[in-house]
């Protein structure tokens, strides 16, 4: 993980070039190597699902940046608007995500888990799903219930989204077991 020093904001973040590979978080620009396959096969399945449920005008493929606060800019893995958004859309009028997803990595879940899950529920995000690969479970926290009690599954136990009909995985089936 690289992270440059200073203390950056949402103004200076949109001044980087379209595609800069980093997210703003806490007021620190952090950019992190690619993703494994691995980390990109479930990102792409479940956004598979995602398209096909409600299309590309909700369901945008990723990066795509969610606009948590002056020092929070996080792009998910998936993220799904509530309404279809036209093409021409700036990025400074994208309404707040339904959902998003983000499956952790190594170097990223710890930040994850506390910082990005929490800013983005405050921020307005009605589910949030981290995915383990490590220890095959998703957790699912949501607005209206204790944000450090998630929902989980595991296994072969589906979860589902309650914001989000018919998004539904078996961990087992999603990681390959």
């Amino acid at each position: 993980m690289a992270v440059m020093l200073g203390t950056y904001t949402r103004a200076h973040y949109m001044q980087l070039p379209e595609g800069f590979p980093a997210e703003l978080v806490e007021g620190f620009l952090v950019r992190e190597p690619a993703p494994s396959f691995g980390h990109q096969r479930i990102a792409a399945d479940m956004h598979a699902l995602a398209r096909r449920l409600v299309g590309s005008h909700r369901a945008p493929l990723t990066p795509v940046d969610v606009l948590v606060d002056d020092l929070n800019v996080y792009q998910p893995d998936v993220v799904v608007f509530a309404t279809p958004l036209p093409d021409d859309v700036a990025t400074e009028d994208l309404p707040v995500p339904l959902l998003v997803v983000e499956v952790l990595s190594p170097s990223t879940a710890a930040r994850d888990r506390d910082v990005k899950r929490r800013r983005y529920l405050e921020a307005g995000v009605r589910e949030v799903w981290l995915v383990d690969r490590d220890t095959r479970t998703i957790d699912v926290y949501d607005a209206h219930h204790s944000e450090h009690v998630p929902r989980r599954g595991s296994g072969p136990r589906a979860i589902a989204s309650q914001v989000f009909a018919g998004f539904a995985f078996v961990p087992g089936e999603l990681f390959g077991t």
